[in-house]
């Protein structure tokens, strides 16, 4: 934590910026160790102070990281920050998270702030959240293993007869009782043609035999995520399902072998999106290859047609291309892949293949 702190205060110093106020409460965990659901942090160039109330008095002090101060909050957040800075010498410039303030609690800011200048930034603490540490990368991997051995159990649960809300509340039981810290998102369950959903939510739709199922869900273990998505079909697959499934697997494929720390992650999306073009279904597959995966279950870098940047070692990656048939029925493969020299290596260890249940 604080050589996090120490990199980040050498960027800011770098922008001509005096410190930085961090809101998000992703950042605010990855910089300090606070885990709570309100708070802040001011980075300055001595110090970084976390901002919290008084529900978080004793679990704050218990997670912050050394490096950080605490500060609880008595009167008004904004007010407190204020007097914090009343003494600051005029002009001087602060960062603040432009992408997650909104316009009144900036107005409030700077109407209680008056005594240093407020400058919008982006993207500072979400670019180094990018490359993980051995740390990250270990929870990461147990979140992706939780995941796995969860859905190695699950098969059984889907049954003719069976709803999409039920095997959603049946998937989200067996993470949390798993060990899942949290879920980074609601499960997708999908049956049939709502499969060509590609954020379906779940509904009282039931299952039958012969019909497509995808799943799509995560885990968390320490903060850090996974995300899969893996698609089945009750009884002996029709043909139309199973090429279908070929090819989305061989784009996914596709897609893993060109994640490296030499490649762009426009490169990416179009290794998986040109075996789909080759087969006719590039239409059909409409949303970007994939996405970075830490503390949010989507971050950066994302694997998109229109990013320029270049993917780095330490990058943990979705590869997850998708055909979506309306009326009929769609496949998703998802794979988690971390960046490393010369390649990517991937975490995900059930199955890519189309499982008959």
């Amino acid at each position: 934590m604080i050589d996090r702190l120490a990199s980040l205060r050498a960027d800011v110093a770098g922008r001509r910026l005096t410190g930085l106020l961090m809101t998000y409460m992703t950042n605010v965990r990855y910089l300090s160790g606070f885990t709570g659901s309100s708070g802040f942090v001011l980075l300055e160039p001595k110090r970084a102070t976390l901002f919290t109330d008084f529900r978080y008095e004793t679990q704050a002090a218990e997670e912050i990281e050394p490096g950080v101060l605490l500060h609880v909050v008595a009167d008004g957040t904004w007010d407190d920050l204020a007097a914090l800075l009343a003494a600051s010498p005029p002009g001087r410039r602060f960062g603040f998270e432009a992408g997650h303030l909104s316009v009144a609690e900036h107005e409030r800011l700077s109407a209680a702030c008056d005594s240093v200048i407020w400058e919008p930034t982006e993207g500072l603490v979400e670019g180094r959240r990018a490359v993980k540490d051995e740390a990250e990368l270990e929870a990461i991997a147990a979140a992706v293993d939780l995941a796995d051995l969860v859905l190695e159990g699950f098969h059984g649960e889907i049954r003719p007869g069976v709803t999409e809300f039920e095997l959603a509340a049946k998937l989200e039981y067996r993470l949390r009782s798993a060990g899942s810290d949290s879920l980074p998102f609601a499960p997708i369950v999908a049956f049939g043609e709502r499969s060509a959903l590609p954020h379906a939510t779940p509904s009282d739709r039931v299952l039958n035999r012969g019909e497509l199922v995808l799943l799509d869900f995560g885990a968390r273990v320490d903060g850090y995520c996974s995300d899969m998505t893996r698609v089945f079909v009750v009884g002996r697959a029709a043909e139309w399902q199973r090429e279908l499934h070929d090819s989305v697997l061989a784009a996914c494929e596709a897609g893993v072998a060109a994640v490296s720390d030499a490649a762009t992650a426009a490169g990416v999306d179009a290794a998986a999106r040109d075996v789909l073009a080759a087969e006719g279904l590039a239409e059909r597959f409409g949303h970007s290859t994939g996405h970075g995966v830490g503390l949010d279950v989507h971050e950066a870098p994302r694997l998109h047609r229109r990013e320029t940047g270049r993917l780095e070692a330490g990058n943990v990656v979705t590869v997850e291309p998708g055909v979506y048939l309306p009326g009929q029925g769609g496949i998703r493969i998802e794979q988690v892949v971390v960046v490393e020299s010369g390649g990517g290596r991937v975490l995900t260890r059930s199955s890519p293949e189309l499982i008959e249940l």
